[in-house]
Parts: structure tokens; sequence; C-alpha cells
């Protein structure tokens, strides 16, 4: 971010840095922020979907058996969410 600001400042002097600044302003608050989000629910569905192939449930160990429901619950929002947008965009867009 100091780099940025740093940019910032120099892009009101030259054209050729301004263009510069627009173009690492776009990436980095915007396609900065999707990357991280794609990212996140990557690594939670990747994750849920590896405890539920080694899953086991026992019931004398509290921690497996709610790190199972969790990997359960964490599964099924990896799968409705993206649903749930695209429908909600589908009926708002047309």
């Amino acid at each position: 971010m100091v780099a940025f600001a740093l940019i910032w400042i120099i892009a009101r002097l030259s054209k050729h840095v301004k263009i510069l600044k627009d173009k690492l302003q776009y990436y980095l608050f915007w396609n900065g922020t999707i990357r991280i989000f794609m990212e996140g629910y990557l690594d939670f569905t990747l994750m849920s979907l590896l405890n539920l192939r080694e899953i086991f449930w026992d019931d004398s160990l509290i921690s497996v058996t709610v790190c199972n429901y969790f990997a359960v619950a964490m599964i099924s929002l990896c799968v409705i969410i993206p649903v749930a947008l695209f429908v909600y965009l589908h009926c708002n867009i047309s």
C-alpha cells in the first residue's frame, strides 16, 4: 500500500505513471478481492470434500463428531450458495 501511495503521488506528475496507477488500482482493489474470495471458497470446498471422503464417525471423541458435522454443513453451503446466487441473479437480470 505504501508503494501505491508513492505511485499515486508520482502519477500527478506523469501521464504514463497515471496509466500504471489506474491499472494497478483496478487490479489491487477489484481482481485481488475476487481472488481472495475464490481462494477461500475453494479451500473450504476442498477441505470439506477431503473430510467427507475420510469421514469416520467415532462417538467417543466429540471433536471428530463436531468436525464431521462441520464438514457436512460447509459442503452444503458450498453447494447451496452458488446455486442460490445464480438463481437470484438470473431472476433480477431477466
